[in-house]
Order: C-alpha cells, then sequence, then structure tokens
C-alpha cells in the first residue's frame, strides 16, 4: 500500500530492516503490512497475513503484557519488552521469543501503529546457558568444603568483601550475605582471644602482602570452630588497590586431634617420667629416639645428647654389642625379648637389669625398637 510519507527511503529500510516489523491499524488490531522479515521468521505468506489481527500473532506469557501492548497502541507513548512474549509460526505449537516495540505513526491519512519485533533465541539460549553455568557453579561451590571468598583493599585503605561462596553458612553459621555488609561483621564472629591474630592478618593484607592465618569462630549457637584463612594479593587495575582472593578450610577436627595427640603425649610423658623403670626408643640403625627422664637422670647424660647416638657412641663396647645383640635379635623375630643384662650407672658401677625389648612400627611403616628396665642388682644380692 502506498502513502505518501512511505516513499524511497522510508520503503528501503522498512524492507531491508533486520528487524520484523508490522503495520497495523491501532483501531481495530488489523495487520496493514509487513516486510519480508515477518515472513520468513513466521513462515506465513503475506496473503495470510494481510487482515490478520496482529495480536494473534503473539503469545503473552503474562495478562498484563496485553494490556500493555494494546495501551501502547492506542496513546502516543513508545512502548518496549525485554520478555515475556512470543510470535507465532506457520508451524502448530512453535514459537519463537522475541523482543517487541510498539509505536504509533501519525501520518496521513490515519494515525499506524509500527510493531517492531527483534529475534532474541540467540540471546535467550545464551541466557539460558548462563543460568545453567551459574547454577553447575553454585552446586561446585556448596560441594567444595572449603568456603572461597574475595574482596579488595581500596586506595584508602579499606577491606571490603565482594563475595562468600555458600559454604561460609556451613563453618561459620551465618549465611555470605551477613558479611558482605561489612568486614566488621567477620570481627565480630571472630574468638575474642584471637582477634589480634585475625586483625595482624588484615594489616599484612592492606600492605599488599598475601599470608594465612588460623583463629576460632564462635558461631550462633556458641560453638566454636578453628579455621585456617589462607588469602593471595594482586594488584588492582588501577595500581592503588590490592584483589583479595581467599580460602578458608574448617581445621577444627585436625586442631582437636592434635590437642588431644598433645595432651596424650603429655599423659604418656608424665607416666613415664615417673615410672620407675627406665625407658627408651631406638630406631633401626639403633640410634637413640627417645628416653625417658629416669634414663637421662640415672645416666647422667641429657636426652639432647642421647637422641641420634648410637650404644656404640655412649657404652663401653662389649656392653654396646649386647645391646645391639638384643636389638637385632628382636627386630628378626618380630617379638618382644626379656633379658637380663649388665649396664654400668653413671658413676662406671655394673648393675643387673631385667630388661624387655620389644619391636615398634610407626605410620610411615619405619622400624623402632623400644625397651623397658628395672634394677634388679639389689634383688640378686638377698639370700
Amino acid at each position: 500500500m502506498n502513502y505518501d510519507n512511505l516513499e524511497g527511503l522510508a520503503q528501503a529500510l522498512f524492507e531491508e530492516s533486520g528487524d520484523a516489523l508490522f503495520l497495523f491499524n491501532p483501531e481495530t488490531d488489523q495487520i496493514l503490512d509487513v516486510n519480508g522479515k515477518v515472513q520468513r521468521l513466521t513462515g506465513f505468506p503475506l496473503r495470510d497475513l494481510l487482515g490478520m489481527p496482529l495480536t494473534q500473532l503473539f503469545h503473552f506469557e503474562a495478562p498484563e503484557n496485553l494490556q500493555n501492548f494494546r495501551r501502547a497502541a492506542l496513546d502516543s507513548r513508545t512502548f518496549h519488552s525485554q520478555e515475556g512474549y512470543f510470535l507465532r509460526t506457520v508451524q502448530e505449537g512453535v514459537w519463537i521469543p522475541v523482543n517487541l516495540t510498539v509505536a504509533r505513526l501519525h501520518v496521513k491519512p490515519t494515525t499506524l501503529g509500527l510493531a517492531t519485533v527483534r529475534d532474541v533465541r540467540k540471546q535467550r539460549e545464551a541466557g539460558t546457558q548462563l543460568k545453567r553455568t551459574e547454577a553447575e557453579l553454585r552446586r561446585v561451590l556448596a560441594s567444595v568444603s572449603d568456603c572461597l571468598w574475595s574482596g579488595e583493599v581500596t586506595p584508602d585503605g579499606k577491606c571490603v568483601f565482594r563475595y562468600f561462596s555458600p559454604v561460609v553458612e556451613r563453618i561459620t553459621g551465618y549465611p555470605p550475605a551477613y558479611f558482605l555488609a561489612g568486614i566488621q561483621r567477620w570481627w565480630s564472629v571472630v574468638h575474642p582471644n584471637d582477634q589480634p591474630v585475625w586483625e595482624n592478618a588484615i594489616v599484612r593484607l592492606r600492605a599488599g602482602r598475601p599470608g594465612q592465618a588460623e583463629y576460632r569462630m564462635i558461631r550462633p549457637d556458641g560453638t566454636v570452630r578453628w579455621v585456617r584463612d589462607s588469602v593471595l594479593v594482586s594488584p588492582g587495575a588501577d595500581g592503588r588497590s590490592f584483589l583479595l582472593d581467599g580460602v578458608v578450610t574448617d581445621i577444627t577436627e585436625r586442631k582437636l586431634a592434635q590437642e588431644a595427640l598433645h595432651e596424650s603425649e603429655e599423659r604418656f610423658k608424665h607416666f613415664m617420667d615417673n615410672s620407675p623403670a627406665i625407658a627408651w626408643m631406638k630406631d633401626e640403625q639403633g640410634r637413640y629416639v627417645y628416653a625417658s627422664q629416669r634414663f637421662e637422670h640415672y645416666f647422667h647424660l641429657p636426652l639432647a645428647d642421647w637422641r641420634g647416638r648410637t650404644d656404640f657412641d655412649v657404652w663401653p663396647k662389649e656392653v654396646a654389642k649386647q645391646f645391639r645383640d638384643n636389638d637385632l635379635a628382636v627386630l628378626a623375630v618380630g617379638k618382644a625379648l626379656e633379658v637380663l643384662e649388665t649396664i654400668p650407672d653413671g658413676a662406671g658401677s655394673p648393675h643387673s637389669w631385667r630388661v624387655i625389648r620389644f619391636p615398634l612400627q610407626d605410620s610411615a611403616g619405619r622400624k623402632f625398637v623400644g625397651g623397658v628396665a628395672v634394677d634388679v642388682s639389689g634383688q640378686e644380692r638377698r639370700p
């Protein structure tokens, strides 16, 4: 159809536009003209499109979408929708997601409506793929036992948190949003006795130095968790700020195990130091690795001087050979051996000792010989 103001360049732009264009009567909703893009996009021939109600070609996801469309066609405001509109095609049940713009054209002899339709299938698919990727990333981050976080030291020296992975709630009891409100939120859940440790770590970060700190955090229910906070620092794009990338690891179980081990070692040391027997341990090469306090006291040689030395370094040759032969016998048979041995005291006087040697092995598979002994010289002198 011909209108005085739809000639020349305007007509060429209408036909060659990369968008699908519909001229329609805003009062009756009837399609008056379309460009070639409409036919290619929908598959409908021109004869079927002309006279068809424009709204019949669209699916409106929400009732207000149709209302917004009709309102824009009847007043002078331009309407543009980003989503919620689908263009019908000649294939039954096949609809194309589109962006829709509706404007009124004040031309003679009557005002027309212009609907501009843009195929957004690629953008929609890219958005869908992005959502899938984000969902997968969230799933992975939620499954990792460590909390990942990022932040920034601004040019004026302020530390700002930018991101926390969901695992932060599992460790601290607080959701990520709680800490994004300000760095003081993190400080507030650090155990009061460990706040100086955390504050020193922040000082290093403000100076652009990476670091690692271990401290306790108090959960909302009052329970305490140990964490290791490891942070890498990189320069910001402006050259005056620092970017922070951190990993918070819950090390509570390790700390508890270390404390239990330390307590066990302390109990063992207390027991052995107060035992009437002397005790020692040697590695497979016969080097001393442990001696009880009573052992050190009786033979007048501190552990620091025993450790790493063999019997041949500290005893007369015949005594050292006796000890080494018995150690090798224990290692060979793999079971305890009880013997009487003559051992000189710190003054060099010989004493008879009842000795039990037994094999040991650590978690790495290294072999040792342990020994405990009681001085039975007095018993031998009794009638």
